[in-house]
């Protein structure tokens, strides 16, 4: 069966509310960077957290980890005093909303950070995560009363959902000998002067628990039991991980011990007459096994994270562990969520399955667009076609018109050219990316801004901005971008001084050649104004009244053959607007083809 087959099947089974209990979205009003109110939905059961470092995505998933009853976000998110946690604009928080089956509706449980008590010992617990009331604040609904929901709920508040949790981080996901060897600290004896000998004497009793499938050990003075488990895999879960490894492999043992002294996991695995433990294995070859024994020891409808699974797996294992997480979700009815720098793990996801987290360079917060485009995905990864010339554009409509243009200029040089719109606007392509590639003097990239962004003053570019002042170089940038950007350096006094003034000439003299404006105030406008009204039944003045934004709602409305009361979807519209750039004369386009033409002569 295909991926495209299952998903959607599984758009199916979220429809038909098969996941259930399931976990619709959680928001942040306040916790680490992420900009207040920050809202994750999951419209799809399988979600993948992209973004780059720094954007919190470990976070989030913790988060999620500590949102089910008995799950405590403090196990992984706790203050010290080298690293205390800022709660200077009010206590760490989240919210998350699930469907309550005994009151039969959607409701929303916040988990807020406090300090506990314990009563025995009174030790204080700085960190732990206890639901409370609602807060009517941060946009929650006030408990209904007793009276009318007596069910489901506390007295002052929902009950927490009831759900399995599975959480693998791969990047601290190490076999027993690893932990050992590159962590574990040898004591220098007579009989072990070397962490080599040291496995070498412990080697033949896991060697004897392997090969006698012993499930006991005892050693020492007081019978100190060295095993904890030792399981076979079954049949089907070896093929499973044959499949994503590429690899035949006839059997897998996963014993769980503590010869090597921490506890922990050793894997043998038997492949084509070879035996070997996971010394000799590759670490992916352990994060395979250990994941698919996991998975399959998970309740029914359990809650899976999986923290950058693709740590040490080749681009082929990548995909088809997809592939098999996305049968096991269909099968076991899971809710899968993962945190990932992959390309190969969201190639082929529908757009309302990942979650583009970013930093915008305004304010310093984290933010997420929940409907993201695999392609603009990648490059917010970083992946890049190093063939192409990259042109920013703010949004999906901006985008559409300048592959319009590309389109008449011919195939070679609409092939020369990928134009993208990371999340967040004018304000982070502008003050994120333009500055950043000014800076390195980049020149595989250019930016389209809309028309609203021109400069209410123009900037006169025949100037040589060297012997400008550095307040006229100031407003100068101010102008080109927006607002003053923050400008890094690695000095102080004079020297800084003299490094943000070549940085702001810097910026000048990139934005004189690879900056540039869309024709109109903006892509509405301009498409309103120029395509074909007749071919759609309306007149160029169609509800007058309104913006042009809402004047493409109401055409919608009246294309789909919906109610006046009803409403369509962003992506409606923007399928009805995709129709009417094409519809648009050529001779319309002309002047922002001649734009994009001269990019590719520079």
């Amino acid at each position: 069966m295909s991926n495209e087959k299952i998903i959607a099947d599984l758009k199916g089974m979220v429809k038909g509310c098969k996941f259930e209990p399931y976990l619709k979205h959680i928001r942040f009003p306040f916790i680490k960077n992420l900009e207040p109110g920050l809202k994750i939905q999951f419209d799809f059961p399988f979600t993948a957290l992209v973004g780059q470092n720094g954007t919190n995505k470990s976070a989030v998933l913790r988060a999620l980890y500590g949102s089910p009853k008995d799950y405590n976000l403090g196990n992984f998110w706790f203050s010290t005093a080298l690293d205390p946690i800022d709660e200077s604009g009010g206590r760490a928080r989240f919210i998350y909303c699930y469907y309550q089956p005994d009151a039969k509706r959607y409701v929303e449980v916040i988990k807020t950070r406090i300090k506990r008590t314990y009563r025995n010992s009174q030790t204080i617990n700085p960190d732990y995560w206890e639901p409370s009331r609602p807060i009517i604040s941060d946009g929650m609904e006030r408990m209904p009363n007793m009276n009318v929901v007596s069910v489901g709920r506390d007295k002052t508040r929902w009950k927490l959902i009831e759900k399995n949790v599975v959480f693998l981080d791969f990047r601290s996901k190490i076999s027993a000998f690893d932990k050992y060897f590159y962590h574990g600290d040898l004591k220098q004896t007579l009989r072990h002067n070397s962490k080599q000998d040291f496995i070498r004497s412990k080697s033949p009793h896991l060697k004897e628990v392997a090969e006698n499938g012993l499930h006991s050990k005892k050693m020492y003075r007081g019978r100190k039991e060295q095993v904890l488990y030792n399981k076979t895999l079954s049949q089907n879960q070896i093929e499973i991980i044959s499949i994503i490894l590429g690899r035949e492999y006839k059997e897998i043992n996963i014993i769980k011990h503590r010869f090597f002294k921490a506890v922990g996991e050793s894997v043998v695995l038997r492949s084509k007459g070879l035996k070997y433990s996971e010394a000799f294995a590759g670490s992916g070859e352990f994060a395979v096994v250990m994941l698919i024994s996991e998975l399959f020891d998970a309740a029914p409808a359990s809650l899976i994270l999986l923290d950058e699974p693709e740590v040490s797996l080749h681009p082929g294992a990548q995909e088809r562990l997809v592939e098999f997480l996305l049968r096991k979700i269909k099968t076991d009815r899971h809710q899968v969520i993962v945190g990932t720098h992959s390309p190969y793990i969201i190639k082929g996801l529908p757009e309302n399955a990942i979650k583009t987290l970013y930093l915008d360079p305004s304010d310093n917060k984290v933010k997420v667009i929940n409907e993201t485009v695999p392609s603009q995905a990648f490059f917010h990864l970083g992946v890049q076609d190093k063939d192409k010339i990259t042109i920013f554009v703010e949004d999906r409509l901006a985008k559409e018109l300048v592959l319009a243009a590309l389109r008449m200029l011919g195939e070679a040089l609409y092939q020369k050219f990928s134009v993208i719109y990371p999340p967040g606007g004018a304000s982070v392509i502008l003050g994120g990316y333009f500055v950043a590639y000014a800076r390195t003097s980049r020149k595989d990239s250019f930016f389209l801004m809309d028309g609203d962004q021109r400069p209410k003053t123009s900037i006169d570019f025949q100037r040589d901005f060297q012997f400008l002042n550095d307040a006229q170089l100031q407003l100068d940038v101010k102008l080109a971008v927006g607002f003053d950007p923050e400008l890094t350096t690695d000095g102080s006094g004079e020297v800084r001084s003299a490094q943000v003034r070549e940085a702001r000439i810097k910026i000048l003299e990139y934005a004189k050649i690879y900056l540039d404006y869309l024709p109109g105030e903006n892509p509405e406008i301009f498409i309103w104004e120029r395509m074909n009204h007749s071919k759609f039944g309306v007149s160029t003045d169609y509800k007058s009244e309104a913006s042009h934004k809402e004047r493409f709602r109401f055409l919608c409305i009246k294309e789909l053959g919906r109610a006046s009361f009803e409403d369509v979807n962003a992506d409606e519209i923007f399928e009805l607007q995709k129709r009417c750039v094409a519809s648009v004369d050529p001779l319309e386009l002309s002047r922002l083809s001649g734009i994009v033409k001269s990019f590719a002569s520079v």
